[in-house]
């Protein structure tokens, strides 16, 4: 499990250096996506995409379900 003290660019890093699992990643910007950030993220195209949901967050919303966007 990732904690949640680590950065999205840390986790990325890791995904990248294979340390990580695609659903630890998964499971860290879950929390990250429930907590209180003004920003969403997800893993797309092997890397965390952080966005603002009103201004690009339709151009994920078929990620919605899982990562646990708030659209």
């Amino acid at each position: 499990m990732i904690s949640v003290q680590h950065s999205l660019n840390e986790v990325e890093r890791m995904y990248r250096c294979g340390s990580v699992t695609y659903e630890e990643v998964r499971d860290y910007l879950r929390r990250w996506n429930a907590g209180p950030h003004f920003t969403q993220a997800v893993l797309a195209d092997g890397a965390i995409r952080n966005f603002d949901p009103e201004k690009s967050g339709w151009a994920y919303r078929h990620l919605a379900g899982e990562f646990g966007l708030r659209l």
